[in-house]
């Protein structure tokens, strides 16, 4: 008997079957299709039971409605709105940087963000603007209460002061007789009114001074000008300083100041005990009081929160001058002052 050609059988199957022929794919994907979705069917099942026999632990609660939305603009407004109003603010301050001289800088920053900065690197003269630095030394070192004490000492016997009244200056840059901020072109309006010593003297019913008014000056050095002043400024801008100063230094009826601007002080004061019925019988001199003196009366300033509002709003040199001095702790002297500010502000 013949075998059959195992050979011939396969060409024959390999003529009636193709790879890849539509009847080949067809039945590929059937058959996948058939074992995955037997494999799903199996797993599903599965899960099935075992979530069935899964105990809550606890009910479900139905949830409230909410109050309030949670997303509201008003839950954080300086987020949503810091962009908006910095950018408004920053066109209008650019819009000041362009209108400024081109020596001029401008910085703002706020809430530790830095707005606009023109010019931020550019050397430029502070002039003015020390006054600041001025205030909050003066502000950190005195405190806003602090205020400056100009006192009348000598020795009182009934109705008069035996000997010399002895006027002792504390520094008060805003020390003033009643009619003089009419004669300013920027008027002093937190000074110190002058006329309250005379009022306490009449108040103790004294009549008399048998011996001069002396200006004691001493708080201070004599020196009445920062060395590094220019004749321009010292002919226009300030006047000869002390610690005992009355109307920025001026006599009445004298458009020139003194050199000494305490014996300018005692010459104001006499003549303002003599036309008010307290008669003087000697003539203004300037020197140091003795220890053993008492106090007769005392003139406190506004607190120096007051004083340097004052400061600032009509820029008043003279008042930097005499904080220049009084900050600089128990040197009297220009020469350390400006070592004693740098200390401060660092």
């Amino acid at each position: 008997m013949n075998q059959p050609d195992d050979s011939n059988s396969i060409q024959r199957a390999r003529k009636k079957v193709k790879v890849g022929s539509a009847r080949v794919v067809s039945s590929l994907l059937a058959t996948v299709t058939l074992v995955g979705a037997g494999s799903l069917g199996v797993s599903w099942k599965l899960v099935d039971d075992i979530a069935q026999s899964v105990t809550p632990i606890a009910s479900s609660k139905e949830l409230k409605s909410l109050s309030a939305p949670i997303i509201n603009a008003r839950r954080n407004p300086q987020t949503l709105s810091q962009d908006v109003r910095f950018r408004s603010l920053r066109s209008q301050l650019f819009a000041l940087g362009k209108r400024l001289p081109n020596d001029s800088c401008l910085i703002v920053d706020i809430e530790g963000k830095r707005i606009v900065s023109i010019n931020a690197d550019m050397p430029l003269l502070p002039a003015s603007n020390m006054k600041l630095v001025v205030a909050m030394v003066a502000l950190d070192v005195l405190s806003p209460e602090f205020v400056f004490s100009t006192s009348l000492v000598g020795k009182v016997n009934g109705d008069a002061v035996e000997g010399d009244a002895y006027l002792i200056g504390g520094g008060d840059p805003l020390l003033v007789t009643g009619n003089y901020p009419a004669t300013e072109p920027y008027p002093t309006f937190n000074f110190t009114r002058f006329e309250n010593l005379l009022d306490v003297l009449r108040s103790q019913g004294i009549t008399q001074i048998k011996g001069s008014v002396v200006g004691d000056e001493s708080r201070y050095d004599t020196e009445r000008f920062s060395p590094s002043l220019g004749l321009g400024i010292k002919s226009t801008e300030v006047g000869p300083l002390g610690a005992l100063m009355i109307n920025d230094g001026v006599i009445t009826g004298n458009p020139i100041k003194p050199d000494n601007p305490a014996l300018g002080a005692v010459t104001e004061f006499t003549d303002l005990l003599k036309n008010n019925g307290i008669s003087v019988t000697g003539t203004p001199k300037v020197g140091s009081a003795p220890q053993d003196l008492s106090v007769i009366a005392k003139l406190d300033s506004l607190p120096l929160s007051d004083i340097v509002a004052d400061m600032l709003t009509y820029s008043d040199n003279k008042f930097v001058a005499e904080q220049w001095n009084f900050c600089n702790g128990n040197s009297k002297s220009w020469i350390s002052a400006p070592g004693s500010f740098r200390d401060r502000q660092d």
